[in-house]
């Protein structure tokens, strides 16, 4: 009995490595199959969006148009452009910018104002040719803030300034005037002594009438 246990816990081993192993098999190959589509995805035709930054320039952004994945090499991006007047742009070509993989730019102010129909070409890693419309409006203009000074006359001197200048001063050259010829009063020593004075007069009559009676 002890023999046939250890071996069918023997065999209980094996069966879970065996079903570990085929798991593990089984990942990989899943794994495999997936990332088989994204690495084929990795080619084939371009697709490129293009854009206005505002202030006249071109932005593109180029992704793969099977995975929309950006493209991490470096494309050969081309536009010429032609307003509805006429006038004729390019072809220019645009370079790798900071903002992230993909993406490409032209000078600022490549185009006026106006509607623009662009021809977007690539040569490499694949060729590539799209056409795009784009409407460039004039950047807003800077309003003048308003002064703060105050308004006055042609010789910078403020509105009213001679009489409201004059006016105060007389004022005051009259309040003191006045307050030097004001009579003055006595002075605070002489009320001290009249007090004391009036006390001892006081004192002095209480004393005689005491010795009196």
């Amino acid at each position: 009995m002890i023999t046939q246990h250890v071996v069918q816990h023997r065999r209980g081993r094996r069966t879970t490595a065996t079903l570990a192993v085929l798991a593990a098999l089984v990942l990989s190959v899943v794994a495999w199959v997936a990332a088989v589509p994204q690495a084929a995805a990795h080619g084939g035709e371009l697709k490129i969006d293009v854009g206005t930054d505002g202030a006249g320039g071109v932005d593109a952004v180029v992704v793969w148009a099977a995975d929309g994945h950006p493209v991490e090499e470096t494309v050969d991006v081309t536009i010429k452009a032609v307003s509805d007047t006429g006038e004729e742009v390019g072809p220019v070509q645009l370079t790798s910018a900071s903002e992230g993989v993909g993406w490409y730019r032209s000078e600022p102010g490549l185009l006026g104002e106006g509607h623009w129909t662009l021809t977007v070409r690539a040569t490499e890693p694949s060729k590539h040719k799209s056409k795009t419309e784009l409407d460039v409006v004039a950047p807003p203009t800077p309003t003048a803030e308003p002064s703060a000074e105050p308004a006055g006359d042609e010789s910078g001197e403020p509105a009213g300034g001679d009489e409201a200048g004059t006016e105060p001063a007389a004022d005051s050259a009259d309040a003191t005037d006045t307050a030097s010829t004001a009579p003055a009063g006595p002075a605070p020593w002489v009320w001290i002594v009249l007090g004391l004075a009036a006390v001892g007069v006081a004192a002095l009559i209480l004393v005689r009438r005491r010795r009196s009676a």
